[in-house]
């Protein structure tokens, strides 16, 4: 295990974990794109989070299981570098780079329903704001960062828990149900909308970067990363079920849910839902963004993928260059007005095919690692391995075909250039610079014996 990792502090517990994953996947997603799912499918937006949540949940398995076996630091990079090839982990970080264009939508997200609260301020500068918070937040570390996450988590709980309260009695359920309201737009419409929605539903893979820094990483990582999402798919599928049968689905779709919690909560209750809900959820999913985000590319620079210096920590045990770096990329698109669909189309395609090789990395556990396997505290049957991992790439590899395909031509252009790139500088760059992996997941594997 090389010097800077060992630097982490294993401090995260179980409710911190549940925290960072209940932030993380409840935010700008359900604020954001639940308007969006409903202008793609009407009413069927119920079960597009519904299916949404199902896929994510299946999605999880073989990663929880890795998390259990081999837990690590930076584990969406470190385990197909380790147990596929080391040019999988490189097209895999690159891909996780490309994918965190949406920590911007988080902050326009988070602003939008800011100027709702507030008419007439600038959107730009209060997302350059929030950002420019919760990085100097996490820069003080993990920890740190799980603490303001408990206090936001639970703010958002008693907004959302708010408009579901009084909205589910104000549902004209006939009109959730009837057929013309269903699906309105056909099945490939419900099938894309299904597959945008995973992006809120699927922020769970992010606790497995996290295993380093974790007390006790092979028990509590699986329960805390489908558990997490089983939670928030419940939760999702009500608001859903509020957004679209109270008013009519037409004067919601693509819209924010201010209007159908100015419709039924009372005016206290709407500020609550403002401040605890709208804004809760987009700044937990910032924050708990910027807890992970850096820990792939930290274990990508220790291989020789990128400058080493990256990797370097701070006394709060924070790779403050790549915390940087994405506060960077983070803060251009808000500069630049970039769509606010276009981030989150892409951003959720191009993440369907970094996802997609995390799973596929658990073909290879039990004949590299039988010990791990073994110990682990979870398992899935031998036997199933593989079928998991086969149809959860399969699933991804679909969704980010809908999705990419639904972009203009130039973005379809750029993402298709993009992953072209990649794969042609992963032969490349490990030609050029040598590239070895070390087998340093074994050296994860006495921590679940702790």
């Amino acid at each position: 295990m090389d010097n800077q990792e060992k630097k982490l502090k294993k401090t995260l517990t179980r409710t911190d974990l549940f925290s960072i994953g209940i932030g993380q996947i409840i935010g700008a997603g359900i604020m954001s794109l639940c308007g969006v799912g409903i202008g793609m499918t009407g009413t069927g937006v119920v079960f597009a989070f519904v299916l949404a949540a199902v896929i994510s949940s299946v999605s999880l398995l073989p990663d929880a299981q890795l998390a259990a076996a081999c837990p690590t630091t930076g584990g969406s990079y470190r385990y197909p570098s380790r147990l596929i090839g080391p040019k999988v982990g490189f097209i895999q970080v690159m891909m996780y780079i490309i994918v965190q264009i949406t920590v911007s939508m988080y902050a326009i997200t988070f602003a939008t329903y800011f100027q709702d609260l507030v008419p007439g301020v600038n959107i730009k500068v209060v997302a350059l704001i929030i950002v420019t918070i919760v990085y100097v937040t996490n820069m003080f570390g993990t920890k740190s960062a799980a603490i303001v996450q408990k206090v936001m988590v639970a703010a958002l709980i008693i907004g959302l828990g708010s408009l579901i309260v009084f909205g589910v009695v104000r549902v004209n359920y006939s009109y959730v149900f009837e057929p013309s309201n269903l699906f309105p737009n056909g099945p490939r419409s419900f099938f894309t909308a299904a597959a945008l929605l995973t992006f809120s539903t699927g922020g769970a893979l992010s606790l497995a970067e996290l295993g380093g820094e974790v007390k006790d990483p092979a028990k509590d990582l699986p329960v805390a990363m489908i558990g997490s999402t089983l939670l928030v798919g419940v939760i999702y599928a009500v608001i859903a079920l509020v957004a679209s049968g109270i008013l009519p689905w037409e004067s919601v779709a693509n819209e924010s849910l201010t209007a159908v919690a100015n419709e039924v909560l009372p005016r206290p209750l709407f500020y609550v839902f403002m401040l605890g809900g709208a804004l809760g959820a987009t700044a937990t999913t910032l924050n708990a963004t910027f807890a992970w985000i850096a820990k792939p590319i930290m274990i990508a620079s220790e291989d020789g993928w990128f400058p080493k210096k990256l990797a370097t920590v701070n006394k709060y045990g924070t790779p403050a260059y790549i915390v940087t770096l994405f506060y960077i990329v983070a803060v251009v698109p808000i500069l630049l007005n970039l769509s606010l669909e276009t981030i989150s189309v892409m951003g959720t395609g191009m993440g369907a095919i970094f996802e997609a090789l995390v799973p596929l990395s658990s073909l290879f556990l039990v004949k590299k690692y039988p010990e791990a396997y073994e110990k682990s505290r979870f398992k899935l049957p031998k036997k199933y391995i593989p079928a998991f991992a086969v149809i959860t790439f399969c699933i991804m590899i679909v969704q980010a075909t809908l999705l990419i395909s639904d972009l203009t031509p130039i973005g379809v252009a750029f993402s298709i250039g993009y992953i072209i790139i990649v794969i042609i500088a992963a032969f490349v760059i490990e030609k050029v610079k040598h590239i070895e992996i070390p087998d340093d997941l074994a050296d994860n594997i006495e921590s679940m014996e702790q």
